[in-house]
């Protein structure tokens, strides 16, 4: 899969989440499209607001199943050491069910 590939991927996942929209609503930032070899199939990473789940950053990949795994994590910097925690995660999500959990699981609204 070419770069063009996983950029177009990250950005559908953006659309089916609500767009631009969605981000102003839920005061997500700095969307980034997974472009390394751990994410074979393409995905969206994306900077959070504070939310219930204390969760810094959300990453939504594309798996070989034609449907998309959801991690929420926690992101920290300390001096020079940087470390991930997987704070909740969904596998074999379907693009409808997307806007859904992520609501359920930060308690910010994608929309009206």
């Amino acid at each position: 899969m070419t770069s063009d590939e996983k950029v177009q991927v990250a950005n559908i996942i953006l659309n089916q989440l609500g767009g631009r929209r969605f981000m102003a609503f839920t005061g997500t930032k700095q969307p980034v499209a997974l472009n390394t070899k751990d994410y074979a199939y393409g995905g969206l990473r994306l900077k959070l607001a504070r939310n219930k789940a204390s969760a810094t950053h959300l990453i939504i990949t594309l798996n070989s199943m034609d449907t998309y795994d959801m991690k929420f994590v926690r992101v920290r910097l300390t001096g020079s050491e940087y470390s991930e925690t997987t704070v909740l995660e969904h596998n074999g999500v379907y693009d409808d069910m997307l806007a859904s959990i992520f609501e359920s699981e930060t308690g910010l609204y994608t929309k009206f």
